[in-house]
């Protein structure tokens, strides 16, 4: 401050005025030297404060501190002081409680506090001397405390009480603990833990499979004397030897919940409702006239008997397997809810002939759901004089590997697959509705404002450049009317509808298969529209809610398909008394290996959403946690209890249940955000990966 004056002091050039010029100049110099003395010495003191502080002298550290002055004292000065202080009053704490504790001779709880003396001043010697008494009684204690928590964790460890004898062993001292203490206890953690998961898996248990009899008689090795558990045991033995369809079926335990986290129970596909099998009275019975014209597989190479044993076997076993081909026969037979197509219009063969001439049945027709494991295909026969339709073919051809599988020629694999269909079957005696990913597509549900019918293809036809990112010309689109209203004195309507796109090249890919082979696809769908198509078949028969069988499809009139927008026909769809209230919705999951397909909405709405959590999410954890090959994952994805230690499995693969159901709770939050009337009735879940042990059980319960 000193200075700041001075240098604001002006003194006018004046020979009177010299000698003061010069005592200011002095002033300042000498100033400015003591200020640099000072912070010499400042930063003196700090290095040998921190020296003797190294040396644990803290009386000398903080005289030497405190000899500087306070307007020269810095942050780091402050903070090193306070340092010093704190740890001579610790000092002194100790040696004072250290004293009165030897004067009263009470020994207990002493050692440490001497230990923290030492650890402050390791040169003091009365701490030292005290310490030398004090270790050899305390060792001798904690080992006497050690054999008898031992000897208590031993104990339990006989009643299989592996979470008490971790307690008892984790109160030991570590300087007690030795290697086969160490070893103890590790083996007691694990089998903790593991009782508690598989305690967990079966009291959680919401349905029957394959794993839980395991789960329970390797709880039963670690519980023996568990007589619930002995229960549990006979329950699910008896239940393994039913058929899959009386398994899931059975009414016993386990038994899931009334409500799921989502309202309506999560339901497995057991078998069908409304599809018959060979053989069954209604298929052998009806339509014989017009049905059996329908010709034969071209080149069968298995007897029509043990094809239909085949088919049966499939159907009955693993029935959730087929629900997406079934839709997807429904779709090429036009007796499905949804019918979008997005095969390129100059590639339009059978089914846009049957569109645009003469309005004829479809009375057979192939399903093919061409997945990342394997292809499913499904042959529906429905005579027009037919209730329910029959499924003549069901073939499932495993690629052994998954096509996106490291190291795997993918394209190899499919063609091989299809080569074997074709062999098999011919797909030569019917429409042929092929499956693309539903995460290729893009899809949006619109709702149009109240217009006139005929101004409905031209307005898709500005929604779809308006909502597709793409060119028109680039891309294969198509829309359907879900629902709408009609006012009877203007003619007018406010419609849902739904607007799928794809870029043609990606339709090429799908179809290139095909084609090559001189199969004529007639319907490219996404996977999720053949599963929407089976709910709908199941659910509410007969029912479609756009198009109707022989109508044409809106995208051929308003896409391009050689039709003229004035010569669009739009089925008027359902009316508010055909559909069910409008505040109960169904929720359909299809887990497969690279994505969850979500399916949300009822006959008037329809979302439909890709998540990106499938099969390889989880093998590829496994892969790095477990050090695992893809094909060992793979394995171990569909036999888990065969791993040694089940939680540590379940601990790695639970985070990503997780993740799942977090992404089926948002979409659903969201839908639901609009109208909080609204309720999910039904919830589907199929696929091959809500097979995996434990994935359906965090769907019902929504753990997130």
């Amino acid at each position: 401050e000193a200075i700041d004056l001075l240098h604001a002091v002006e003194v006018p050039d004046h020979s009177a005025l010299a000698k003061y010029r010069g005592r200011l100049t002095d002033t300042l110099a000498k100033l400015q030297e003591d200020i640099s003395r000072a912070e010499t010495l400042r930063e003196d003191a700090m290095t040998h404060a921190r020296e003797l502080l190294a040396k644990f002298d803290y009386e000398q550290a903080a005289l030497t501190l405190e000899q500087i002055a306070e307007s020269y004292r810095t942050d780091a000065h402050r903070e090193l002081l306070e340092q010093v202080r704190s740890r001579q009053v610790e000092v002194l704490t100790l040696v004072s409680e250290i004293r009165q504790a030897v004067q009263s001779k009470q020994t207990e709880g002493l050692l440490p506090k001497v230990e923290d003396l030492l650890r402050l001043k390791p040169d003091h010697q009365q701490a030292q001397s005290l310490a030398a008494k004090l270790r050899p009684m305390e060792q001798k204690k904690q080992l006497s405390q050690r054999d008898a928590l031992v000897q208590a964790a031993q104990a339990l460890l006989a009643k299989h009480n592996y979470a008490g004898a971790v307690e008892r062993l984790e109160q030991i001292p570590p300087s007690a603990v030795g290697p086969e203490l160490e070893k103890l206890l590790a083996s007691a953690r694990a089998k903790a833990d593991e009782t508690s998961w598989l305690a967990g898996a079966l009291k959680e248990a919401v349905g029957y499979d394959e794993h839980l009899l395991p789960i329970a008689e390797r709880l039963q090795k670690l519980r023996p004397n568990d007589a619930e558990v002995a229960k549990i045991i006979e329950l699910l033995k008896k239940r393994a030897g039913l058929g899959r369809r009386e398994q899931l079926s059975f009414r016993g335990w386990p038994k899931p919940p009334a409500t799921s986290a989502w309202g309506g129970a999560v339901e497995r596909v057991t078998g069908y409702q409304n599809f018959l099998l060979p053989g069954d009275a209604e298929a052998s019975g009806a339509g014989e006239g017009k049905a059996g014209r329908a010709k034969a597989p071209s080149a069968p190479s298995v007897s029509t008997a043990d094809a239909a044993a085949a088919t049966i076997r499939w159907l009955t076993d693993q029935p959730e397997r087929f629900c997406v081909a079934l839709g997807l026969a429904l779709a090429a037979l036009q007796r499905g809810w949804l019918g979008i197509n997005l095969v390129p219009p100059e590639k339009a063969t059978l089914l846009g002939g049957l569109f645009k001439g003469k309005k004829r049945a479809i009375e057979s027709a192939w399903g093919i759901d061409v997945g990342r494991a394997g292809l499913r295909a499904v042959k529906l026969v429905w005579p027009s004089d037919a209730e329910r339709p029959t499924i003549a073919v069901a073939e499932c051809l495993e690629y052994g590997k998954l096509l996106n599988q490291p190291d795997v020629e993918g394209a190899e694999l499919l063609h091989a697959a299809l080569d074997a269909l074709i062999e098999r079957q011919g797909l030569k005696d019917g429409a042929i509705c092929v499956s693309l990913p539903l995460h290729k597509m893009l899809y949006r549900s619109l709702t149009l404002p109240l217009l006139d019918r005929a101004k409905i293809p031209d307005l898709m036809k500005y929604e779809a450049r308006t909502q597709i990112p793409f060119p028109l010309e680039e891309v294969c689109w198509d829309f359907q009317i879900l629902s709408e209203e009609e006012n009877p004195a203007t003619d007018l309507r406010q419609c849902e509808v739904a607007l799928a796109g794809l870029r043609r090249t990606e339709a090429a890919a799908q179809l290139a298969p095909f084609a090559d082979r001189g199969i004529k696809v007639d319907i490219l769908t996404p996977d999720a529209v053949g599963l929407a198509n089976f709910h709908a078949h199941e659910s509410w028969l007969g029912k479609p809610a756009g198009k109707k069988t022989g109508d044409p499809s809106p995208a051929e009139t308003a896409a391009g398909k050689n039709a003229k927008s004035d010569d669009a026909k739009i089925d008027p769809g359902l009316t508010g008394a055909d559909v069910a209230p409008g505040g109960t919705y169904f929720l359909l999951l299809d887990s497969g290996t690279d994505s969850t397909n979500l399916v949300l909405g009822n006959q008037r709405t329809l979302l439909m959403r890709a998540i990106p959590v499938g099969g390889n999410a989880f093998s590829k954890i496994l892969v790095k946690d477990f050090q695992l090959t893809f094909a060992q994952a793979e394995k171990l994805k569909r036999t888990p209890t065969a791993v040694r230690e089940l939680h540590r499995l379940y601990g790695a693969i639970e985070p990503r249940f997780c993740d799942l159901v977090r992404e089926v709770h948002r979409s659903v939050e969201s839908f639901l955000e609009f109208d909080r009337s609204r309720r999910i009735e039904r919830v589907l879940a199929v696929g091959g990966t809500i097979r995996f042990h434990g994935l359906l059980r965090h769907l019902w319960l929504g753990k997130r």
